[in-house]
């Protein structure tokens, strides 16, 4: 308590400087911050504080003077590349502000845009068309064949993973280069349609999408998931060492590899690069600002740059270290480099998108109004009924004119499975009223009847299955009955996983029930039995409660017994309590926004970071992480730190040495256990004499 009081008495008189960081780098910063010893500045210290906020979501506030944030406004923003300063600089010109950011920022590290394919396919399209840009992306998306024209027709037609443009670097820059792309074909517009109309599915964020991939990956069917996908180099590193969520890895990644990796290829036409910059901005003050400098030339450094290359990235003078290699990559990099457009050029490709280009939804969303929804939500106000509704509204919302979403509800009084209250024609503004407008029923649904609504929308969407649009069933159920029939959750997952490549109907789940709630009590039961059976911890609990009745001056016989009896405990709990095998809720349990979630919360992020890091509202992430525990049936987040750390979603621990594993908890345990006892004995020989005579 002395320590961290007088830590943080130092840190109160020492001169903050605030860096804003994009997710990818954010823990990489982090960390270089964290053993930064800066120089002091007007005889002050230094501290830097690195915040993450996505580079979407901070050019957003940045444009606004940081209004309404609860992060301290920065002194200096990196977003993940220059892009972004550009924008910025155009929405607060619309706004009538003054601009914040420098003219020439520098780079910190780089890396460019790239199609990452599959090496199989990768190698079948260079090998056919002798190399590889979006032209060649442009005719493939066009061939009705699909890849069977070069003679691989099981791998089905053509698919392109993109990220959102409006939130993501990645998608941003991909929307850039298909446009620049596009400025040589005959009918531009045709070129973006026909890029655009092979999208599979627009992800929230790379780190998403890459761990979507792995799944598939791990059931052998990554090559059907999808052929393309728009993403850094850097990110492509991080995949191949099977850490697609760019968890720093020091030295080495503790993940498997996927079976089939990833070749990062730079099309032929140009690419643009993700340039990191470092942008004092114009509000800070003068000592701050030249505590910016002292970081930025630290930043720039060889050693630092020398870990920045470590990552993944190439340094700020775009070079690779031997880590990008062949096959996989091309340690030269892209041979044409493009810079981004005017800023306002760059706001009009985006506007065009957004209005005409994306995508459209073809969506049924199926809601749970039974009794089981009902029962009130923890941490949130209103049934789970009054949770999903909200949620369900807002996603709807959120959608453009032209998105139809249908909507069922399930159960029925009329013993059907399901009811349609809103056909697939239904535009996704008006299904956001009738969803507002739901009421729950006195009966509930069962697990035959879940089943058979779940097959019966996937069906009645793939009746219908538009080409041109994502077409997904969105599932959103309150539980109240045991999915415990193998026999009948084996049946639809064989139909599921059966159905025709080409109209492919994937199913989104979002459960606000329960599971069994003691499986994770169980998993920390076991650990907390092992520990209890480290024999170097049982030793030197001995030797504490030895000393310390030594040290109270008592008999040796005490001393010794005293030593045997913690020993005698700490066997007994550690040898004689029976462990369990508990059953482990698998990760399919959750959609992927979830998963995402569920891993930050088992690092311990708040529901602001997990908003940055998802590239979300704060409201969003707390209902993600509501839905996760309530899917998985955990009350606590250390049941889910648990949860996480055997599925491998997050790296483990560190080892701790034997002196912190035996000496102190041991000294702590057994000291503090027998001085407690001394005491007491004491007291209750002064207290009561004649007990003792």
């Amino acid at each position: 308590m002395v320590v961290s009081g007088l830590i943080a008495l130092v840190n109160a008189t020492c001169l903050d400087l605030v860096v804003a960081s994009s997710n990818e780098k954010f823990e990489l910063l982090t960390d270089i911050a964290r053993t930064y010893q800066a120089p002091s500045v007007d005889r002050k210290c230094v501290v830097v504080k690195v915040i993450q906020k996505a580079s979407g979501a901070a050019e957003s506030a940045l444009a606004r003077d940081w209004a309404d944030e609860r992060l301290p406004r920065p002194h200096v923003w990196s977003p993940a590349a220059t892009t972004w300063l550009l924008l910025l600089t155009q929405d607060r010109k619309a706004a009538g502000l003054e601009d914040v950011v420098p003219r020439v920022p520098q780079s910190l590290m780089q890396s460019p845009l790239v199609i990452a394919m599959p090496k199989q396919m990768a190698d079948a399209l260079s090998l056919a068309e002798g190399k590889i840009g979006w032209e060649q992306i442009f005719a493939l998306a066009q061939e009705k064949e699909g890849w069977a024209k070069y003679g691989k027709p099981s791998w089905g037609p053509f698919k392109l993973g993109k990220t959102n443009p409006t939130i993501s670097t990645s998608g941003l820059h991909a929307l850039i280069s298909v446009n620049y792309a596009a400025l040589r074909a005959a009918v531009p517009e045709q070129f973006l349609s026909a890029v655009e109309s092979r999208v599979v599915h627009y992800g929230d964020s790379v780190a998403t999408f890459l761990s979507s991939l792995r799944l598939a990956d791990e059931r052998g069917a990554a090559l059907n998931y999808v052929s393309a996908i728009a993403v850094e180099e850097k990110q492509v590193f991080d995949y191949n060492r099977g850490n697609p969520r760019s968890v720093i890895c020091d030295p080495t990644c503790p993940f498997l590899p996927p079976i089939e990796k990833l070749v990062a290829v730079y099309p032929t036409e140009g690419t643009l690069v993700a340039d990191h910059p470092y942008a004092v901005l114009t509000w800070t003050d003068d000592a701050r600002r030249q505590a910016a400098s002292d970081f930025e030339r630290y930043l720039a450094s060889t050693p630092i740059q020398s870990r920045f290359q470590a990552e993944g990235f190439r340094n700020y003078r775009r070079q690779a270290s031997a880590v990008l290699k062949p096959p996989y990559f091309d340690p030269s990099g892209p041979k044409t480099r493009w810079d981004p457009p005017d800023p306002a050029d760059l706001v009009q490709m985006v506007e065009h998108w957004s209005a005409v280009l994306r995508k459209p939804a073809h969506a049924l969303f199926v809601i749970d109004v039974g009794s089981s929804m009902a029962a009130p939500i923890g941490g949130a106000n209103g049934t789970k009924l009054d949770l999903a509704k909200r949620a369900a509204s807002a996603a709807l919302q959120d959608l453009a004119p032209k998105d139809t979403v249908g909507l069922w509800t399930l159960p029925t009084n009329d013993g059907s499975p399901y009811r349609e209250t809103a056909p697939l024609t239904t535009l996704a503004a008006d299904t956001s009223v009738l969803v507002r407008s739901l009421e729950l029923l006195r009966t509930s649904s069962d697990e035959a009847s879940f089943y058979a609504s779940v097959r019966a929308s996937v069906d009645r969407v793939r009746s219908s299955f538009a080409p041109d649009r994502i077409n997904a069933v969105v599932v959103l159920t309150g539980g109240g009955y045991a999915l415990g029939d193998k026999k009948l959750s084996d049946e639809l997952i064989d139909y599921l996983q059966g159905q025709p490549e080409g109209e492919r109907v994937p199913v989104f789940t979002v459960g606000y029930g329960s599971t069994s709630a003691d499986v994770l009590k169980r998993i920390a039961e076991m650990r907390i039995l092992t520990e209890l059976r480290d024999p170097w911890a049982i030793a030197f609990a001995q030797a504490a409660a030895f000393l310390t009745y030594f040290l109270f001056a008592a008999p040796v016989w005490q001393s010794l017994l005293a030593a045997a009896g913690v020993l005698g405990a700490r066997v007994v709990a550690g040898l004689a309590l029976p462990l369990s095998t508990p059953t482990i809720p698998p990760p399919s349990l959750l959609a992927e926004a979830e998963l995402a979630v569920a891993r930050y919360v088992a690092m311990g992020r708040t529901d602001a970071e997990i908003a940055q890091r998802t590239e979300s509202s704060e409201k969003v992430a707390r209902r993600r992480r509501e839905s996760v525990m309530t899917k998985l049936g955990f009350d606590h987040d250390w049941e889910l730190r648990e949860w996480a750390l055997a599925h491998r979603l997050i790296p483990e621990p560190p080892a701790r040495h034997w002196y912190e594993r035996t000496l102190v908890r041991g000294t702590l345990a057994g000291g503090g256990l027998i001085g407690l006892c001394w005491t007491s004995y004491q007291i209750a020989k002064s207290l009561w004499p004649q007990l003792f005579s």
